[in-house]
């Protein structure tokens, strides 16, 4: 999955289960860690 979320962005998860939700701010967070920016992100730049 990929997320368009900005490094450091405060995100709210509802859960009606609390291990789940966890487990998934658990998997956001490793996801943010091996958070890289790509010139392919941002199609509209162009070179100088």
């Amino acid at each position: 999955m990929q997320s368009r979320m900005q490094k450091g962005a405060f995100i709210v998860i509802c859960s009606d289960v609390v291990p789940d939700a966890l487990d998934q701010i658990l998997k956001y967070k490793e996801a943010e860690d091996n958070f890289a920016i790509h010139k392919e992100d941002f199609p509209t730049a162009t070179a100088i």
